[in-house]
């Protein structure tokens, strides 16, 4: 993530405290470069949010595909299964009822 930009005008601190707490220009200035390191450490733009949100959401669109052919084939395979098994079951009850039909005669 790329340093984010002050959240505030560090020009604008070390003016106002210049001017309405008396600091020295120098003074004033380092302590407003030293407020907005310490202030901008953990602090995220709005943009940082939208691109970790995107790349959540482009990782949990793949995910959601992935799992979605998992299911699919899964359900493939169970459909084909019990296609066989069905066919499996009527091929032997014919074959009972071809088998019975000769007994009888």
């Amino acid at each position: 993530m790329a340093r984010s930009p002050r959240p505030f005008d560090t020009l604008q601190l070390a003016r106002a405290l210049r001017d309405g707490a008396g600091f020295t220009g120098e003074h004033a200035e380092a302590a407003a470069v030293a407020i907005a390191d310490w202030v901008d450490v953990d602090l995220v733009t709005r943009r940082d949010l939208d691109e970790a949100i995107t790349r959540l959401e482009t990782k949990m669109e793949a995910r959601f595909v992935s799992l979605e052919a998992k299911i699919d084939s899964r359900v493939a395979e169970s459909q084909a299964e019990t296609l066989k098994w069905m066919f499996a079951m009527i091929g032997g009850a014919v074959i009972l009822q071809i088998a019975a039909s000769f007994l009888h005669h």
